[in-house]
């Protein structure tokens, strides 16, 4: 991060981007897309921070519909930048869930 340019490109990484983040309590209806389009059809694990202001816990409340074979990690304690707070765990839960 503390390299020229580093925080740079992960701040235009967010301002390209085209979603969108809903204020608490203010959902975004998203455009309209075919469902099958949005299902994962592998495994998939979530690590989330329980502690995101910027991304709430409970934006994640029905991924199990669209990836029906999910494996759910929270860190209570982390925020938004759980692999900088907690490399350790991160890496042992990735490596434990590939195994």
């Amino acid at each position: 991060w503390a390299r020229d340019g580093r925080l740079r490109g992960m701040i235009n990484w967010y301002r390209a981007s085209p979603l969108q983040v809903a204020q608490p309590g203010m959902p975004i209806t998203p455009p309209p897309l075919p469902e099958d389009r949005l299902h994962v059809r592998c495994p998939h694990l979530l690590l989330w921070g329980m502690q995101d202001s910027a991304l709430l816990p409970e934006s994640t409340d029905g991924l199990e519909h669209f990836a029906a074979d999910l494996t759910r990690i929270p860190f209570d304690t982390a925020d938004h930048w759980i692999f900088h707070q907690d490399p350790e765990r991160c890496a042992r839960v990735i490596l434990d869930w590939l195994a």
